[in-house]
């Protein structure tokens, strides 16, 4: 990644560097330990966003929170986030930053027009109390906001296992949300991914960002063309009603 970034010309003033260490069979002592193998991955950029992977974990929020700092502050890392942290976990890890000073940068969680549940969760009030950005990963639903699977369904049957399932029990929940999708796109000539992804980082307003995956150029295309996208207040409620609907079923 490092390597095409910095063939094409970038350089940390144009990207945003974003890893995660995994707690899994760890300890917070691993942290410092494993940095330098990162870093000299990802060579000539430095790590603007260090992350805590999950919750799940030997060692408690707080010995992480310190390690991380400790990161912060020998240069090796500049912020610090986490990725699907509860509410109760989000504002454990903040206060443990505070001690040295720093904040915490983010929470990555999943959300999208299918998945609303940091609304329901406490993590978006904490959000805005504590001044953290939420990283919505998944913003597309796995492709099942694309509308791709709703024209051609025998897609599901050529996709993994678990992703099948999820597909398999929401395709039908989700055909009224996927035409409103549809006439909001035809309205704005464009594809249903840019109006799915606009509408999840302007929802809330600025603080929430997603990374949606791309697989190909096109998507690469949509995912930017989402970025300059304007949905209308109208065509926000619209798309706000029919996902309450599908999420009331989730």
């Amino acid at each position: 990644m490092a390597a095409a970034l910095c063939k094409a010309g970038m350089e940390n003033r144009d990207v945003i560097i974003a890893t995660k260490w995994s707690p899994i069979f760890r300890t917070a002592r691993n942290i410092p330990r494993t940095i330098d193998a990162r870093i000299e991955c990802l060579a000539p950029l430095k790590i603007d966003l260090y992350q805590i992977h999950t919750p799940q974990a030997f060692s408690s929020v707080e010995a992480q929170m310190d390690a991380m700092a400790g990161l912060v502050k020998e240069g090796k890392i500049r912020c610090v986030g986490v990725s699907n942290f509860s509410a109760d976990k989000m504002r454990r890890a903040h206060t443990a930053l505070a001690k040295h000073g720093l904040p915490l940068a983010s929470n990555q969680v999943m959300f999208n027009l299918v998945n609303r549940d940091l609304e329901k969760n406490g993590v978006l009030i904490a959000a805005r109390e504590l001044n953290i950005s939420l990283i919505a990963y998944s913003p597309l639903s796995k492709g099942l906001l694309t509308g791709k699977f709703h024209k051609n369904p025998e897609l599901v049957q050529k996709v993994p296992f678990g992703r099948k399932m999820i597909l398999s029990r929401l395709i039908e929940k989700t055909r009224n949300l996927i035409k409103t999708l549809e006439e909001v796109a035809s309205s704005h000539n464009c594809s249903l991914s840019e109006v799915a992804l606009s509408w999840t980082v302007n929802f809330h307003g600025d603080i929430i960002v997603a990374i949606p995956g791309a697989t190909r150029l096109e998507h690469v295309r949509q995912n930017v063309g989402a970025l300059t996208l304007k949905l209308t207040p109208k065509e926000m409620a619209r798309l706000d009603e029919q996902s309450r609907l599908v999420s009331k079923w989730q």
